[in-house]
């Protein structure tokens, strides 16, 4: 039996139509790549459709206008509606000047001037220039470049930045659904003008909306130059050919060590993507990001992986370099709080009523006063009681997350060779993100991190209370039953960890006025008691890199050659350890380090037996004349070696030079899990082998 509601409909569509002409209408776009797909030269497993895009009709087509309209003569936006990987661009011709927003509406049917009363408001006030790219003034700013023009976002890479003129917002649909929509101008004299015009500022077709990850929007691509050519008339060669998977790269400066940028060779992409709920309190925030890699790696699979976090006042664009084997991901640090230029998160999250956002109804953000409401630039941020109870919510580590895996799906990315790097704010980011996440991070590599922003100094309590809203910020929810100050608390989460967590490289300075040196020997004692994987230095300076008088064991370490998918030993109580003190900068070693003065190779990981090859390079201060130490060792992260809790491990500790044996000893194996092997004997290279077998079945448990 027929639906007379479905016949109506269709009568009502081909009405529509009958009345559009589509002369002077742009041309249908190909399909648009929804994610970093976009990279010329690749081909993504699959390619989900996303809905249709919105055509707009010729401007003088009649077909609807009417309802409450202020005046005829006033112009009607020319609205675009498309779907793609689970979010909605909306774009149109602006009209009028300033003071002008605009309101977003939604229905299952389309929208006309009498069905806009039943239509569903999904978003209101939204600005004239919504479209602009305050982005790249942010780069501009960054850069003290003053002649650059302004420019808008890009939402199809083959387009360019849309023109001036235009409005866009971007949101994400929490349900699968077809709709139409249709936008309608505010004035500031007069108000909503409801006049609706099927095909120009209300959609003839419907456009198919799913919830799916978002995807992002590839803004440039800089290649080098191409090679020059040999007497013969072929391409010189160039560059090295990528790793294998889970192929070490030949030794580079470590992830921590800045390169000089614009490196011959390299290819250079940044993206544009517009945030989820989970990743930004105001949904459809644009979030840039920016990957480099060797030019003959650009199709390569099984890469590495190196994140970079950025300090305090800097931008993604600051990532400048990559190594051979590895795509280099350079991340940014901006809260929704775009009226002021340095904003940032610390790398962790913000209220989550921070910024102006214009959904409403089921879209709607939490109620409560913002904290920050669109202010001109330059003005002082309102003070907020209320935001003593609004929790502070991790959405950029979210947004961390959603980046890593969208560039590790395209990418093809070696799982096992992901590393984490940032100084100062991008340092602090890295242990506090990089440690609670040991099934992503191999290892970390940090300079001057806040290890506990709680016990910071007075400077950086007080940037924190900017950012999130109050001096009273360690008190304030997490939304997930902590405090912030809780759950920032790197020491303590150490201390609480059951995982094996990454191997940690981090410096700090014990006169650092911004981070504070009190907090540092209480994270090295957690490390230790833990036994987890770290190294450490420190000197007696201030806020900044590694003097010429750190020792170089501890710079030559790359952490970029420990992958995630081997036993990683972590090391404690070394004899060459130097002393940090008890927190007070007048007490323990001014320059010092632990652990930097051991190397290791993993020879056999079975369920029967594991073996490690250990040895010490030289150090200097106090302990450059020591040959051998002793140190114990914890073996983390074991992929076969997986003994019973209370079974017994037998440990032979083998000169590697003459294989004469140095120690043994029996060990029982923990309830956790975990057996150490106490004050092993090691010398330099070529060191000594350290051997742990059992014959007791394997714990199945710990080897799923």
């Amino acid at each position: 039996m027929y639906d007379p509601r479905k016949i109506l409909l269709a009568l009502t569509v081909l009405f529509l139509r009958a009345g559009t002409s589509f002369a002077g209408a742009p041309t249908p776009r190909e399909p648009a790549p929804e994610s970093v797909s976009e990279v010329p030269g690749r081909s993504p497993a699959s390619r989900a459709s996303g809905g249709r895009e919105g055509q707009p009709a010729a401007a003088g087509q009649e077909a609807g206008r009417g309802g409450a309209s202020l005046t005829e003569e006033r112009p009607l936006p020319q609205l675009n509606i498309f779907a793609r990987a689970g979010q909605t661009f909306a774009s149109w011709k602006e009209v009028g000047g300033e003071g002008v927003t605009y309101n977003l509406y939604q229905s299952d049917n389309p929208i006309t001037a009498s069905s806009l009363a039943s239509a569903h408001l999904v978003a209101t006030g939204i600005p004239q220039g919504s479209a602009h790219d305050f982005i790249a003034d942010r780069i501009a700013h960054f850069r003290k470049q003053s002649d650059v023009a302004p420019q808008n976002f890009t939402v199809h890479t083959k387009d360019g930045p849309l023109p001036q003129g235009t409005g866009l917002f971007v949101y994400t649909p929490n349900r699968n659904r077809v709709s139409f929509y249709a936008l309608t101008t505010v004035w500031p004299e007069g108000g909503e003008d409801r006049g609706v015009r099927v095909g120009v500022n209300s959609q003839l077709e419907s456009v198919a909306e799913g919830v799916r990850t978002p995807g992002a929007v590839l803004l440039a691509r800089e290649a080098p130059a191409p090679p020059p050519a040999t007497a013969a008339g072929a391409p010189a060669e160039g560059g090295r050919q990528p790793a294998a998977a889970g192929q070490q790269a030949a030794p580079a400066p470590s992830a921590g060590t800045r390169g000089t940028g614009g490196n011959p060779g390299e290819v250079r992409l940044d993206y544009v993507h517009w945030a989820s709920p989970e990743q930004a309190s105001v949904d459809g925030h644009p979030y840039r990001f920016r990957l480099i890699l060797r030019a003959e790696e650009e199709k390569a699979s099984g890469l590495g992986l190196i994140v970079r976090l950025h300090p305090y006042t800097g931008n993604y664009a600051m990532t400048t370099w990559t190594r051979p084997g590895f795509i280099t991901l350079g991340l940014d640090d901006f809260t929704p709080a775009i009226d002021e230029q340095e904003h940032h998160s610390f790398w962790f999250g913000y209220p989550e009523n921070l910024g102006r956002s214009y959904l409403t109804g089921e879209y709607a953000k939490p109620p409560g006063d913002p904290i920050s409401s669109g202010q001109p630039k330059g003005a002082e941020r309102p003070a907020v009681e209320g935001a003593r109870s609004v929790p502070v919510r991790d959405y950029t580590q979210e947004r961390i997350s959603w980046t890593i895996e969208e560039v590790m799906r395209y990418f093809r990315v070696d799982p096992n060779r992901v590393y984490l790097t940032g100084s100062s704010m991008g340092g602090t980011g890295t242990v506090d993100f990089g440690l609670r996440h040991p099934e992503r991070f191999a290892a970390l590599d940090a300079v001057v991190p806040l290890i506990n922003p709680a016990r910071s100094t007075a400077w950086g309590h007080n940037l924190l209370g900017k950012l999130w809203g109050s001096e009273a910020w360690p008190t304030l929810p997490d939304g997930e039953g902590h405090t912030l100050g809780e759950r920032l608390d790197d020491t303590a989460y150490v201390l609480a960890a059951s995982a094996d967590l990454p191997l940690l490289k981090f410096f700090n300075a014990r006169q650092d006025t911004a981070i504070g040196w009190t907090q540092i020997p209480e994270f090295i004692q957690a490390l230790q008691q833990a036994r987890q994987p770290f190294l450490s230095a420190w000197d007696n300076g201030g806020h900044g890199g590694p003097r010429p008088e750190v020792t170089q064991s501890f710079k030559d370490f790359d952490v970029c050659t420990i992958p995630r998918n081997q036993c990683l030993p972590a090391l404690s109580n070394a004899s060459t350890a130097d002393d940090p003190g008890s927190g007070d900068p007048a007490m323990g070693d001014p320059v010092g380090a632990m652990n930097d003065d051991f190397r290791w190779a993993v020879e056999k990981d079975t369920p029967t037996e594991l073996v490690l090859r250990l040895w010490r390079v030289p150090k200097s201060g106090k302990f450059a004349s020591a040959t051998e130490a002793t140190v114990d060792v914890t073996p983390r992260r074991r992929q076969a070696f997986h003994p019973r809790p209370g079974s017994q491990v037998a440990t032979k500790n083998l000169s590697a030079a003459d294989g004469s044996v140095l120690q043994q000893a029996s060990i029982t194996v923990e309830p956790t899990g975990l057996f150490t092997a106490r004050q092993v004997r090691v010398g330099l290279e070529p060191g000594s082998r350290l051997l742990f077998s059992t014959s007791a079945a394997p714990d199945a448990a710990a080897a799923r």
